[in-house]
């Protein structure tokens, strides 16, 4: 996801270091009945769940949902409703459960949660959009990321429409006049990245990448997305030639969802991106191609940096975002070299990530202060990106070995499925080097702006003295309190 704007600070109620994690789901069986034209939906879902420690009531995330039956295995529970969460009071104890609950929603009528929306050509097309916490308004859930687990899904729908999931299809049964479809159970994901869509206006292109994930990119009727498509293509293959890991997926769909704020969405295996990306053509002007070229190697680049590896907590973001927009221009100057990405990185990113962090009010990459209200904005995406602090650590390492990709490599196997924190990148990107790089590395991490270095020179006869100065810039002003680990050479 590229421009969604939300407050971060929202996102602290349920911390990781708050909440105990004595239950956690082991595996979601979610099924979706929708009624497209009065944007009606059901769902029945059965959450099989560990219980860490007996406790007497269990809490999990639902928001703007009707819950209308609810059982631990077959004993009926009663369900206390609170702004975004649901309480189960029971007498739990150290042990497996399964927690069948049957629902009612209502599709939103803008791109979170699950939506609706309405083509070109006036036709109707329903699709989710969960990131940060909107998982909770369309599904009862553990709505956080730290949590990562299977989920097997089926969508009833109207026959006219056809269904996509994270995963393939699995099997299609006809039930009159609708159509129940099963997809395949997916690899552990954050509820913020399962995603479902239903449609009956597009087409699709679809080719296949050297390692056998097959990519589809749907449309409207009208000009095939044939630059998207191969810019997907490309991408992948490219990224699993650099770091050395292969997508563990055998299908990638991208669904065009019109007038889409967010522009793009990562979710594994179905991709959302806003239309006008995807109907851009090899005529069009490079300036128009760089945008769609710009957007579908981010959403891929998240596979691997955000959905095969997943921040922790929000508070990391910058380890989804950040890596996602220095590969998006790493993916783009590799593709269109006539294209000359270092100066468009330039206009397009660095100068406005410095300009937002000349501010006294800007924030850092990584958000530690729950207290903190900050956003989706220039410092998340723009400061954590290529000439900013993920291009000097690639620089750095790469003076050493010039191995920053295999090492990027090797942090995405060791963690694969798993979460992280910051901490745990530096240990592979410094595990070979001859100083501490994390402890160098921190300060540009967790401290808002920048360093401006001044140098001046004495002469003393044949002897030159260099005098090393550095304080932290801000517009309009100078900070002399604020020190970082700078690299000299």
């Amino acid at each position: 996801m590229r421009t969604l704007l939300l407050s971060l600070g929202q996102l602290f109620g349920w911390h990781p270091q708050k909440q105990k994690r004595n239950v956690l789901p082991i595996h979601y069986h979610l099924g979706i009945v929708s009624n497209i034209p009065d944007a009606q939906y059901e769902g029945f879902e059965n959450i099989t769940i560990q219980v860490e420690r007996p406790t007497n009531h269990i809490e999990l995330h639902s928001e703007r949902l009707l819950i209308t039956e609810a059982y631990l295995d077959d004993t009926p529970v009663q369900i206390e409703s609170k702004e975004d969460t649901i309480v189960i009071h029971y007498s739990f104890k150290s042990k497996q459960y399964n927690l069948y609950l049957h629902f009612k929603g209502q599709m939103m009528n803008k791109p979170i949660g699950f939506f609706a929306s309405v083509t070109d050509l006036n036709k109707t097309v329903a699709a989710t959009h969960f990131e940060p916490f909107f998982a909770r308004t369309a599904f009862p859930c553990f709505d956080v990321p730290y949590i990562k687990t299977r989920f097997d899904l089926w969508m009833e729908h109207p026959r006219e429409y056809k269904a996509y999931g994270n995963t393939p299809i699995k099997s299609i049964e006809m039930i009159g006049n609708r159509q129940k479809t099963v997809f395949e159970t997916t690899i552990p994901l954050s509820s913020y990245l399962v995603a479902w869509a239903l449609e009956n206006a597009y087409e699709s292109a679809s080719e296949v990448s050297d390692s056998g994930v097959g990519l589809s990119i749907l449309y409207e009727k009208g000009l095939k997305p044939l630059f998207a498509l191969d810019v997907g293509l490309r991408t992948i293959n490219l990224v699993e030639s650099l770091i050395g890991v292969k997508l563990p997926l055998s299908k990638v769909d991208i669904f065009p969802v019109p007038d889409f704020p967010a522009e793009g969405m990562e979710n594994m295996g179905l991709i959302s991106i806003v239309s006008e990306a995807l109907q851009v053509q090899d005529t069009d002007s490079v300036s128009m191609k760089q945008y769609s070229a710009l957007l579908v190697a981010h959403e891929l680049a998240h596979f691997w940096f955000g959905n095969l590896v997943t921040m922790e907590w929000w508070d990391d973001l910058w380890l989804n975002e950040g890596f996602a927009e220095f590969m998006q221009f790493v993916i783009c100057r590799s593709l269109f070299p006539e294209w000359d990405m270092d100066s468009e990185f330039f206009e397009l990113e660095h100068q406005p990530a410095f300009a937002a962090d000349t501010s006294k009010y800007t924030h850092p990459i990584a958000v530690r202060d729950p207290s903190e209200n900050v956003e989706f904005d220039d410092v998340t995406y723009s400061k954590g990106i290529e000439t900013d602090v993920i291009r000097m650590m690639a620089e750095m390492v790469n003076r050493v070995d010039g191995q920053f990709f295999k090492r990027l490599g090797q942090y995405v196997r060791e963690h694969i499925y798993a979460t992280v924190k910051t901490d745990e990148l530096f240990l592979y990107l410094g595990s070979h080097l001859p100083f501490d790089f994390g402890h160098l590395m921190v300060r540009w991490i967790e401290k808002p702006g920048y360093p401006v270095v001044s140098v001046a020179f004495e002469h003393s006869g044949c002897q030159i003295d260099i005098q090393l100065n550095q304080s932290r810039f801000l517009y309009g002003e100078w900070d002399d309190t604020d020190n970082w680990w700078i690299p000299i050479s």
